[in-house]
């Protein structure tokens, strides 16, 4: 899942507000997702099993909040340096505030998040979710078991009115 198309691709910059919460992914790769130029994509409750390369990667400035978020088996959970120094214009590092995260069989990245409470990213204080949207989180423990009873082929069901539940 690509956030922010390529690194040429400077109108994206502080314009991409991108959540995504309570999905599962279980035996990929990567880019799950991989993000450029955002402002905020905000990645929580997400549960990542078997994961052969990086599960979450940010580049070219963006900045993604991992937050409550379970990593099972996954070989580089956030990647702050994906694509640095390759492409054309060469990538450059991106952040990512890791914020209570479970790491379940699974290493802190070689370029982890970098962001903590009070750090600035080129002067600037890191965007919010909250100054957007309200938002609970569950329990990072509890995402496993949330996510396999509410996220897979099946779990949503539509209406002929549109209405899905």
């Amino acid at each position: 899942m690509l956030i922010g198309a390529d690194n040429n691709s400077t109108n994206d910059q502080d314009d991409l507000h991108v959540t995504l919460h309570h999905n599962r992914f279980v035996d990929c790769d990567q880019r799950l997702p991989r993000v450029r130029f955002s402002e905020l994509v905000h990645v929580y409750n997400n549960y990542y099993k078997n994961v052969e390369s990086y599960a979450i990667g940010s580049a070219m400035g963006a900045y993604v909040l991992v937050e409550s978020t379970y990593f099972q088996n996954v070989e580089d959970p956030i990647d702050t340096c994906v694509g640095v120094g390759g492409g054309d214009p060469p990538g450059v590092k991106g952040f990512a505030a890791d914020r209570d995260n479970e790491y379940d069989n699974s290493r802190r990245s070689r370029c982890p998040g970098n962001i903590g409470a009070g750090d600035l990213i080129n002067g600037v204080a890191p965007a919010e979710p909250s100054t957007f949207y309200s938002y609970t989180v569950d329990d990072k423990t509890d995402v496993p078991s949330i996510t396999l009873a509410g996220a897979g082929t099946g779990k949503i069901v539509c209406r002929s009115d549109g209405l899905c539940a």
